[in-house]
């Protein structure tokens, strides 16, 4: 730990102490390969969830954190694009990030578990990720109360419950969902909620922004919590880190100057 420190290289740090609760029985292999559709490289059958963990240079380091978590439907993690290189760049530009590997469907299993056990999974693994990141703020020298959370798609989803969290030391100081899913049912901002930064596609036929990025930009307006939503004429789903030669390419630049102005990139 301490060589990964000085070295600022990535390490990993696993979620929980021995096997994830609820997921003792899963036995499938973990394995990357390429998704034939958009040659995305994707992760299976996650069953024992991980921070791998990204310190900015101590003479950049701002104190504030985020961790990342990448979509892929709850079937897969797009770790890559929507995770990796993210983490990379927040770390230029002085922010701690931890790339969150959560609990995904093993391949094969009935998607039905899906909705009823693996989502319910993740998004403890998000809360979870949030509560560890404090714990040891001391040890990784951030800023325990300025601990946010970035998600893309399903990874968004956990994002917006974390965010959503009834309880204060699992929810994050600000949030970052970017072409968010988001739950069912009407969204209410808790007491205490932090602000939120939202990015979408208006193409985006997976994951329509007006069911669920406009829907989240009310909600906190309503209950005026601090928020900011960019939605582009082009873009589609899933786009994370790639180059594009579309203004959507441009988010990254958008979410450093509202980090900015929340005072997030102060030392």
């Amino acid at each position: 730990m301490a060589a990964s420190l000085s070295a600022a290289e990535p390490f990993v740090v696993p979620l929980y102490d021995g096997v994830a609760p609820g997921t003792e029985a899963w036995t499938q292999r973990e394995y990357e390969d390429v998704n034939p559709n958009d040659k995305a490289y994707i992760t299976h059958n996650i069953s024992q969830p991980s921070l791998t963990v990204y310190l900015p240079d101590p003479g950049k380091a701002t104190g504030t954190s985020v961790i990342i978590a990448p979509g892929g439907g709850f079937h897969v993690l797009a770790m890559r694009h929507e995770g990796y290189q993210v983490a990379e760049w927040l770390r230029s530009i002085g922010v701690a990030a931890f790339v969150l590997k959560y609990r995904v469907l093993q391949k094969g299993a009935p998607v039905a578990e899906r909705n009823e056990t693996v989502i319910p999974m993740a998004i403890s693994d998000g809360r979870r990720a949030v509560r560890m990141v404090r714990e040891k703020a001391t040890e990784w020298k951030i800023v325990a109360d300025r601990v946010g959370i970035l998600g893309f798609s399903a990874g968004g989803r956990v994002a917006v419950e974390v965010a959503l969290s009834p309880e204060k030391e699992d929810r994050a100081n600000f949030s970052i969902p970017i072409y968010a899913g988001t739950p069912s049912g009407e969204i209410t901002p808790p007491a205490g909620a932090g602000p939120m930064f939202l990015v979408h596609a208006t193409d985006d036929k997976g994951v329509p922004p007006e069911a669920h990025s406009l829907r989240l930009y009310s909600a906190w307006a309503k209950a005026k919590i601090p928020v900011e939503l960019h939605v582009y004429a082009k873009g589609g789903h899933g786009f994370g880190m790639n180059k594009l030669d579309l203004p959507v390419a441009a988010w990254p630049e958008r979410l450093r100057e509202w980090m900015g102005a929340q005072g997030l990139l102060k030392r």
